[in-house]
């Protein structure tokens, strides 16, 4: 199956979740090597598992937001095929900026892992300790894991 990281969102305007994770895709793809827009599209693919794709007016606007910030740097070159294409390298902040954002990622997907991961346990509780469990408060301290808040709802767990 071959998931597109935009897929489903109005161009426009991509979440700040899926934003910063093509962002932390992007870097990590080019601390591989430096590369041109088309080859980190093609190994994105490839690493993945012809998993995860990226459209070229996802990945080329994001590109430029990273060369924007200092994270990445682009040189106009000659491509093995002759043609001339903007090739795309990682600089010492973007090498920072990933492992800020790599760490980040690991924090999240392990506390969503032990979300999915949990047991039913609901019904056992009684109707006091029910309402405790659905109107729990979360706290967030990044802005990827509060992308997760709002798409999880604001409501906790137990609300049915």
């Amino acid at each position: 199956m071959l998931v597109s990281v935009t897929e489903d969102m109005d161009m426009s305007e991509p979440s700040d979740l899926v934003q910063d994770t093509l962002d932390m895709l992007l870097l990590k793809i080019l601390a591989l090597e430096p590369m041109n827009g088309f080859a980190v599209s093609q190994r994105l693919k490839q690493v993945s598992g012809d998993v995860l794709q990226v459209s070229d007016g996802s990945l080329y606007p994001a590109l430029h937001k990273l060369e924007q910030e200092g994270w990445i740097t682009a040189e106009w070159k000659t491509s093995e095929y002759g043609r001339r294409a903007k090739y795309y390298s990682l600089t010492r902040l973007g090498r920072r900026q990933l492992e800020k954002e790599a760490d980040n990622w690991g924090r999240l997907s392990s506390a969503i892992s032990r979300v999915i991961k949990l047991k039913e346990a609901r019904a056992s509780l009684g109707p006091e300790r029910r309402l405790k469990y659905a109107t729990g408060a979360l706290a967030v301290r990044d802005s990827t894991a509060a992308a997760f808040v709002i798409l999880l709802g604001a409501g906790g767990p137990g609300i049915e």
